[in-house]
């Protein structure tokens, strides 16, 4: 036996058992994290801060929508890690055909003191026109957590929620049930 054929075999016997180890065991650490759970109930206010809406000519009642929602929580607020959201802004792309279709969002979750994470998501929407020409209907989708500020710069995690709403610049609304699942990255 010569001596790189000795140093393999004991590299074979020490290091690979490790890496084996570390392999097997590193998974387990991530899961190890505390995770919490929340359901989060609609807020009090919410409202359609910008709408835009472009036909996109290829099929009748084909739209291309780009929007911006701002919620507010006065009472039962969301909680995370012992703060309380006081606000949600979200900004949506929405590509309809006769008010059916995907959803694109992103989120900014806030307690208006620098705590804020990021969400982004899709979601598949379902509505129809009101008499006041505005959209009414339901959304369900998911999303996950991007990041965050403060308190929250290095939360992560995953939501899942059901919107009903209505986009009538003057008494639309946007109430979200959601539940939403995070953790604190170590």
């Amino acid at each position: 036996m010569t001596l790189s054929t000795s140093l393999l075999r004991e590299f074979g016997r020490t290091i690979v058992p490790l890496l084996a180890i570390t392999a097997i065991s590193s998974p387990l650490i991530s899961y190890a994290q505390q995770k919490y759970k929340i359901d989060v109930s609609p807020p009090q206010q919410s409202r359609y801060v910008k709408e835009h809406i472009i036909d996109a000519g290829d099929a009748p009642g084909h739209q291309l929508r780009i929007v911006e929602i701002e919620k507010t929580y006065t009472s039962n607020h969301p909680v995370v890690k012992g703060v309380k959201i006081t606000d949600v802004r979200q900004w949506a792309f929405t590509n309809y055909t006769n008010g059916i279709g995907p959803v694109i969002f992103y989120e900014t979750w806030s307690d208006g003191r620098g705590n804020t994470f990021f969400v982004e998501g899709t979601s598949e929407t379902q509505s129809q026109i009101t008499a006041t020409g505005s959209r009414r209907g339901t959304s369900s989708g998911s999303g996950r957590i991007t990041g965050g500020t403060g308190k929250f710069a290095t939360i992560q995690g995953i939501l899942a929620g059901h919107t009903e709403f209505d986009s009538d610049p003057k008494n639309g609304y946007n109430r979200n049930n959601t539940n939403i699942e995070y953790w604190f990255r170590n």
